[in-house]
């Protein structure tokens, strides 16, 4: 099976493609460990505590909230503004993880 989070950040690049807007590998990784929680996409590969690979056990995920999201946006440098904004880019992530996981998703 696929790394959970890679098919996240790919999903988010042919999002931002079918806007005409370059999204960056790197920035993708980065927004979606943002949206599992995550400070850095550094910090989502040291979990050994609750690894992302674990996912597809979990019966539901708790999305975290859209300031945190919205905070490691903003920080990410040359990050396109015209990216449609965070509330579409999550959507794109946590609505196809049911089909990746079999679990419920519990929005915050």
């Amino acid at each position: 099976m696929h790394d959970i989070t890679k098919i996240c950040a790919d999903r988010l690049r042919t999002f931002s493609k079918n806007h005409g807007i370059k999204l960056k590998a790197s920035h993708a990784h980065e927004l979606v460990a943002a949206f599992f929680g995550y400070q850095s996409r550094a910090a989502l590969l040291a979990d050994t505590q609750c690894p992302m690979k674990n996912l597809t056990q979990a019966n539901i995920i708790i999305e975290p909230s859209i300031a945190f999201s919205e905070q490691r946006r903003k920080d990410l440098e040359d990050l396109s503004p015209d990216l449609p904004d965070t509330f579409a880019l999550r959507e794109v992530v946590f609505t196809s993880l049911p089909q990746l996981t079999n679990s419920l998703i519990k929005f915050c």
